[in-house]
């Protein structure tokens, strides 16, 4: 009769005990409870078995985790050895991983900065900006702002709505506060509603209704503290430019950083309200920016279904009489920094196709740390072969052995982890500045961001040293003790193809690079139809300064470094905004949408722009001030004309009687960029200044008496306007301003393109070292035999010149196919010619080759009775 004891308790015993112990303890306790089986029957043979498990057990733990200790302890103190016995190895090894992980870090914080954009905001998941979207014929517009007209509506129609918030904002303004006075270009008109939408914390004053009232204004702290130092500002008077003086209400918190929009300046909504309530009640008066806040539980995309009948029911006639479509929509409050790319948004921002590939940038060059830890473990598979073969020999057994390796590569990788928080600390404010984007960990909780670093760092130490470990700890006792290099072909296999994969995405961040920079060279570079160089531009906006601006031209311009001067609505970067226009032959047709501007006879010539037809704006012919218009050559063909001058355009008067104003082709310019080469050059018309008047002027300076001229020309505002700061900028600065995703894009492909070759390069140099190291013998062999020392570099840097070779033939595709994807979101763009390829393969081949020369050279110069006698 085979008498067997419950399986539960046995479970346990299994459980809380070594697997090696456990046979004798259950051996005892099973014959015992045979014996008591036999003779006291069943339940009471089950009942003691219970009572001797249940006994069992708290030993039983107390031995498991007193012998766990022990061998962790045994663990760290033969990895400590180790590392202390093998430092070049281990510095190697430590410092690759912590690049790897400072550039991770570094990353992160990118990507949680961009990523946290209006997080701030209490109620950001509720909250949804209000756009629009108008077609007419192949125009488009689609801008993030709206009536005020139909945001007032929406509330009103809809339950679904909780509040609204509604802003519009004032260009650059001088701000006044008795004799302190500056530009500020962070002004915006709110609601007070907008207290209720987002989270703007009141730190002084109303915290109910600051901006209920007409003239009353919200600051924050910072501009507080520019103007009123440690005062109290609380009903102070700031005279805002020519919008009047407000009253001081409330003083709020500084806006975050990660804000897709930033203010300073809170202007009363209810004061522009007043000043022009016939626009706030037109429909099609699209020049504001509505926030909605949503109820609970509301679906935004089947809410926004409901807005076609409101938009139907109240300008749905008019659209229909013009041909046209009109529609709004909401935007996600968080979307808006990476996903929205309107026309006419408040700032630049970011794109979350950059997230995606410094994600995947920051994962690669980790990956290739981790690489480099199993390159040089599987390189050292001799001599810790050896070690492996001795410990099985004394009874170790597969499962200890990898706890050890595993021990061992997670201590390299705790190391590095806080070296790499060290760079981090050095380098994170450096890349800040670099980049232009205040990089910053605080978005994450320091509970959650602490072990979670220590959990990467743990894993990264887990995948870095798994395959070492299972991979020598595989080996038999006999083949560990007798392996040699040559039965190794498997291994260097393996070696060559990770050394592959690094140096592949090496060249592929250098290509990458190298585009970039290319791409940013031709943008700034490229023959942009006028000349931005040395050209200084005072904007008017001040009303005396733009009241004054001829006589203010004229007295500038008999100042001999400045060669000429021109007045204009606009300057080359600036948004344009988009009118409709008739060509004569088509007024029954749709109409075309141009961007218009204003200028003076001089402009033309101080930019440098070129006529392909007809003449310029005469200053003394009344008939151009009024009716004559300047258009481009992309107008021309978007007309169809062959002959443009001569003809007429016409533009709307009034929709309602359907009245027109004709304007007649003078000259056609050539083709120049409004805008960066982002876009397509887009067709505009170009009127007398008496037209619309004057926002800029513009002056061509000589750069040889830079500081003469400047103090000239403040002397000269401040006869006009002593009381406002003196304001300008210089055309080509702002204009190279557009490529600000550019050149971060730049910035970080550099950067950590370098910290990509510097991590490989730290791999080969650890593989080169022990490649050397175990073909020692061989080295003296060949020098006794008459090997020249040239020969044996050959011999010993062959191997590394074949994997950077097939490294650049798998990268040059992949490089190509993602590089002409990015390139085609640029209407121009610079060419990929594969001179870039070659000289990039090349770059990496040479530090590759430099990278192991070092090494190559000291084997090869060493002794051969000294090679000869290593073991």
């Amino acid at each position: 009769m085979h008498i067997i004891p419950p399986k539960i308790p046995y479970f346990f015993l299994r459980l809380f005990s070594k697997n090696e112990r456990i046979e004798s303890l259950t051996d005892n306790l099973t014959e015992e409870y045979s014996i008591i089986f036999l003779n006291r029957g069943k339940l009471i043979a089950n009942v003691w078995f219970w009572q001797q498990t249940l006994k069992s057990i708290p030993k039983l733990i107390i031995n498991s985790t007193y012998w766990g200790a022990e061998m962790l302890k045994h663990y760290l103190k033969i990895s400590l050895r180790n590392i202390k016995k093998r430092k070049g190895y281990s510095l190697i090894n430590i410092v690759g991983l912590a690049l790897g992980m400072a550039c991770c870090i570094l990353l992160f914080s990118y990507i949680s900065t961009e990523l946290s954009y209006d997080t701030y905001n209490t109620n950001s998941n509720r909250i949804y900006r209000i756009c629009s979207d108008l077609k007419m014929g192949d125009n488009k517009l689609n801008i993030p702002k709206t009536s005020y007209k139909l945001i007032n509506s929406l509330k009103e129609t809809y339950p679904e709505i909780e509040d609204i918030a509604v802003f519009n904002s004032l260009p650059k303004t001088a701000v006044l506060y008795k004799n302190k006075s500056f530009y500020e270009d962070r002004i915006y008109y709110a609601t007070n509603s907008a207290f209720n939408v987002f989270t703007f914390p009141v730190i002084k004053g109303d915290k109910t209704t600051p901006l209920a009232a007409a003239g009353s204004v919200v600051i924050t702290r910072n501009l507080a503290a520019k103007y009123f130092g440690s005062n109290n500002p609380i009903g102070e008077i700031l005279k805002i430019g020519d919008e009047g003086e407000f009253r001081i209400t409330a003083v709020i918190e500084n806006v975050p950083s990660n804000s897709h929009f930033q203010f300073d300046v809170l202007c009363s909504f209810e004061t522009l309200y007043m000043r022009n309530i016939s626009s706030m009640q037109n429909w099609v008066f699209l020049n504001h920016r509505g926030y909605l806040l949503l109820k609970e539980v509301t679906d935004y995309k089947q809410f926004e279904n409901k807005f076609k009948d409101l938009v139907d029911s109240n300008i749905g006639a008019m659209l229909n009489k013009f041909g046209a479509s009109f529609s709004i929509y909401l935007q996600p409050l968080t979307d808006i920094h990476l996903k929205s790319h309107l026309e006419q948004e408040i700032q630049a921002n970011g794109d979350i196709k950059y997230i995606y590939i410094f994600s995947a940038i920051g994962f690669f060059i980790l990956l290739l740390a981790c690489i480099n830890y199993m390159n040089l473990a599987t390189a050292r598979s001799v001599k810790k072969a050896k070690e492996i073969g001795v410990r099985k020999v004394l009874g170790a057994n597969r499962k200890r052995l990898i706890k050890q390796f595993i021990v061992e590569s997670v201590i390299f990788s705790l190391l590095s982890l806080i070296l790499s928080i060290m760079i981090t600390a050095a380098t994170i404010p450096l890349l800040s500045s670099t980049i232009g984007v205040e990089l910053t960990l605080k978005h994450i909780p320091l509970e959650f961001l602490i072990p979670s670093l220590i959990a990467v760092a743990v894993i990264v130490g887990i995948i870095a040293g798994s395959y070492p470990a299972f991979y020598l700890s595989a080996l038999s006792p006999i083949s560990a003790i007798k392996s040699n290099r040559g039965k190794a072909k498997g291994e260097f296999k393996l070696r060559g193809a990770l050394v592959v994969f690094q140096f592949a995405v090496s060249i592929v961040l250098i290509i990458a690079t190298t585009i970039t920079i290319q791409q940013l060279y031709y943008m700034r570079n490229s023959n942009l139809g006028f000349n931005k160089e040395h050209v200084l531009v005072l904007p008017l906006h001040d009303n005396r300064l733009a009241q004054s601006a001829q006589i203010l031209k004229n007295e500038l311009t008999q100042y001999s470094s400045i060669l000429s001067a021109g007045l204009s609505s606009h300057v080359p970067g600036e948004t344009t905004y988009k009118n409709p226009y008739f060509p004569e032959e088509q007024l029954n047709n749709e109409p075309q949408w141009m961007g218009q501007w204003n200028i003076d006879h001089d402009y033309i010539s101080t930019m440098g722009i070129e006529f392909a037809d007809g003449r310029n704006f005469s200053p003394g012919n009344t008939s151009d001030q009024y009716n004559a218009v300047l258009i481009n050559e992309t107008a021309v063909k978007m007309f169809g004309w062959t002959n443009a001058v001569g003809r007429t355009i016409k533009a709307l008067e009034n929709a309602k009687d359907e009245s027109y104003t004709s304007f007649t082709v003078i000259g056609v310019i050539k083709d120049f960029h409004i805008t960066s080469l982002h876009q397509k050059i887009e067709p505009i018309i170009i009127t007398d200044k008496k037209n619309g008047g004057s926002n800029a002027l513009s002056l061509k300076i000589n750069p040889a008496n830079l500081t003469g001229t400047m103090d000239f020309i403040r002397s000269r505002i401040e006869e006009i306007a002593p009381d406002i700061p003196f304001d300008y900028f210089f055309l080509d600065e702002s204009f190279d301003g557009q490529y600000r995703n550019e050149e971060m894009l730049s910035s970080l492909f550099s950067s950590f393109t370098f910290l990509a070759i510097i991590i490989a390069c730290l791999g080969l140099i650890g593989l080169a070292s022990y490649t050397a190291e175990n073909r020692t013998k061989e080295i003296g062999i060949r020098k006794v035999m008459g090997a020249k020392i040239s020969q044996i570099i050959l011999i010993l840097t062959k191997e590394f010149i074949k994997w950077v070779l097939i490294a650049n033939l798998i990268a040059w595709p992949i490089a190509y196919i993602l590089l002409e994807k990015w390139l085609g979101e640029f209407a121009y763009r610079t060419d990929i010619n594969y001179e870039t390829f070659i000289i990039s393969g090349a770059a990496a081949l040479l530090v590759a080759l430099i990278t192991v020369s070092y090494q190559s050279i000291k084997a090869s110069l060493v002794n051969p009775t000294e090679s000869l006698r290593t073991e």
